[in-house]
């Protein structure tokens, strides 16, 4: 089997995956992510902390990251998917308007290095977010937040008066940023992912690459990342910062020699297994979430 087919075989998984778990399972990041304002908001008020629903979402999510890498993020979270969707629908956009009118560079692309600075902005939400529930700000928060005018959107409903126009706005502008720069909210902005990228993860993870095996001048991995990253060498002991993957899988399955990988993330047959086997898993894992609240 070429890499090519390959690469189309995991595409199709890949968004089966999405969509079942953007229809079926649309709350569950905002649960995560009220587990955590609970926790603050808890300490603010200078109150003790129980095990509720939303808090066992977010240490569950915790956990499966842990073990399995940002997977959730990559396939699970419906503004994942939904950044995905417009950059798809644009870069083909981009691309026709670029052969028709004969254009080879891309029209508008962020500098890595200005990447790796926006990387930080999610830290900085982050810090915002969780002072604000100290502060016991909550409800500043839902004005602030573009997923409020997101869930309602995803449910098919009016945007209605709730929450204000900022959040509006807000969903607007990041909608923007996703057309032209992959994952753009989930690299730059995300709270949530703000805290997965900080979580240690297992090697079994750590996505790396025989870069002796590498045909020269070649980079498909990393032109392939939504994250920008550069995949270690498995011979050495350097290792990349796992916390920015979305364990997306495009390294594995766009390079044409199958030099990436890492113990669960495999190109070919292996791959598609160990793909649906954390599918099914998290599926199980949300499916008990959903009943238990």
């Amino acid at each position: 089997m070429n890499y090519k087919t390959s690469n189309n075989i995991r595409t199709i998984i890949g968004i089966i995956v999405r969509g079942a778990a953007f229809f079926m399972f649309p709350a569950i990041f905002s649960s995560a992510f009220s587990g955590l304002k609970y926790i603050c908001t808890q300490v603010g008020a200078g109150q003790m902390i129980e095990l509720t629903t939303f808090l066992v979402t977010l240490i569950a999510l915790i956990a499966f990251t842990t073990i399995f890498g940002r997977f959730f993020c990559g396939f699970f979270c419906a503004f994942g998917t939904y950044s995905d969707f417009l950059y798809t629908i644009a870069t083909f956009v981009r691309k026709s308007f670029r052969k028709k009118f004969k254009i080879k560079k891309e029209i508008i692309s962020l500098p890595k290095k200005l990447s790796n600075i926006f990387r930080y902005g999610k830290y900085v939400v982050l810090v915002v977010v969780l002072a604000m529930c100290v502060l016991q700000k909550t409800d500043d928060i839902a004005r602030l937040s573009p997923w409020v005018p997101f869930s309602r959107l995803q449910s098919l409903m009016p945007l209605g008066t709730e929450g204000s126009i900022i959040n509006v706005i807000l969903l607007v502008l990041i909608s923007i940023g996703m057309l032209f720069v992959p994952r753009f909210f989930c690299r730059f902005l995300c709270p949530l992912g703000a805290i997965f990228a900080l979580l240690p993860h297992l090697p079994i993870s750590v996505l790396t690459r025989d870069k002796s095996s590498c045909a020269k001048g070649c980079s498909l991995c990393e032109k392939n990342c939504p994250a920008e990253l550069t995949l270690a060498d498995k011979n050495s002991e350097e290792r990349v910062n796992m916390g920015e993957c979305f364990s997306c899988g495009k390294c594995v399955y766009k390079c044409p020699k199958q030099n990436a990988s890492a113990t669960i993330n495999k190109a070919g047959i292996k791959g598609y297994i160990l793909m649906i086997v954390k599918a099914l898993i998290l599926f199980a894992l949300c499916y008990y979430l959903e009943i238990r609240g």
